[in-house]
């Protein structure tokens, strides 16, 4: 199991053929995001499993939230209708 030094993943090791192990991937930067895993695995979630019915090679990916020198997207809040206006 990888990570660059964006974050820190758990569960890599040795284990018996057909064991399934939890691994979990978390960022140590507070710009940074978890994205997802690459590899043997292609998942989402920062916490998953895996089965291990041989070897296998997964990589924790991490990106920017935003970069402080970039300028920000812009949020326009957007009034809802009052009840029972629903336009005509």
């Amino acid at each position: 199991m990888t990570w660059g030094a964006n974050g820190t993943a758990r569960g890599g090791g040795t284990y018996t053929c057909g064991t399934e192990v939890t691994i979990s991937a978390s960022s140590t930067r507070d710009n940074r995001v978890f994205t997802g895993w690459s590899g043997d695995l292609t998942s989402t979630s920062s916490s998953t499993t895996v089965l291990l019915n041989g070897d296998k090679s997964v990589h924790a990916n991490f990106d920017h939230l935003c970069n402080r020198d970039s300028t920000f997207p812009r949020l326009q809040p957007v009034q809802a209708p009052a009840r029972g206006d629903h336009g005509s």
